[in-house]
């Protein structure tokens, strides 16, 4: 029991470095919450933050739209080695070159002192190399 509660602690340790790419938005949405580190989570940054922490909608005064896109340029390479005989041996590099991630974000105060508002946004949480996703 011991032996096989090492293995899964080991397992676990080593598989959040399988990861292809972290994703985009973790550092932020919008050019004003990335130029400060991804700190939208905690700073209100217009519309933008109906995204990242849908609260702060609520300092916004009147009505804001906001849309743009992120160039996102994978550079994925991957290598693998098959069997001990080396004959599934696999190189491969990503054929996603040039990328936009769009967004939108829109929020409004209305008269009765509540305000809404909503997002859309694309994510790359996945790059496919060739016919493999990771």
């Amino acid at each position: 029991m011991k032996t096989n509660l090492n293995h899964i602690l080991i397992l676990s340790t080593l598989s959040a470095s399988l990861y292809a790419t972290n994703g985009d938005n973790l550092i932020g949405l919008g050019a004003k919450s990335r130029a400060m580190g991804g700190t939208g989570t905690a700073h209100y940054n217009g519309s933008e933050s109906a995204t990242s922490n849908p609260a702060l909608i609520v300092q916004g005064k009147g009505t804001h739209i906001t849309f743009g896109g992120t160039y996102f340029s994978p550079d994925v390479e991957v290598k693998t080695a098959g069997t001990q005989g080396g004959s599934n041996d696999l190189t491969a590099t990503s054929d996603a070159k040039h990328n936009v991630i769009p967004f939108i974000t829109f929020t409004t105060n209305l008269d009765n002192g509540f305000t809404v508002g909503g997002s859309m946004f694309g994510s790359a949480y996945t790059v496919c190399v060739q016919t493999y996703c990771f």
